[in-house]
């Protein structure tokens, strides 16, 4: 007996379990004991290729939906509809590029202040300044 009680004795001889008897047959050959680098260098390339696809089909939904807010929450030019560029023209024509009138309109009648476009301001500066 061991040192200790609750140390099992130990066995001078293996049990049947461990012996091969005869009726077995022959041993069979370790599964998978030697790596094959072919197949493991498939598979790499197979998942790397199915990685990075993935990567770019999840790249273009992001890019789509991204624009697709952008455009819902963020009102471009580029965007606008049809009948917002035609109102958007619209008001610019009336304005002119630089916000004020093309045409000459009261800006306060009782006042008899009249909005005049700016080019006609401009000249009318010139030749009121430039005649002293």
């Amino acid at each position: 007996m061991a040192g200790h009680e609750h140390t099992p004795a130990i066995h001078e001889h293996a049990d049947a379990w461990h012996h091969h008897e005869a009726i077995e047959g022959t041993p069979q050959h370790e599964h998978a004991g030697v790596a094959d680098p072919g197949l493991i260098a498939r598979w790499f390339v197979g998942i790397l290729i199915t990685v990075v696809g993935l990567i770019l089909v999840i790249s273009v939904y992001f890019i789509k939906y991204a624009t697709q807010l952008r455009v819902e929450r963020v009102e471009q030019y580029a965007y606008l509809s049809k009948d917002a560029k035609e109102a958007k023209t619209a008001a610019e024509a009336k304005l002119s590029v630089s916000g004020m009138p093309v045409t000459y309109s009261w800006s306060d009648p009782a006042a008899g202040l009249v909005q005049i476009p700016i080019d006609d301001a401009m000249k009318k500066v010139v030749e009121k300044y430039g005649k002293k």
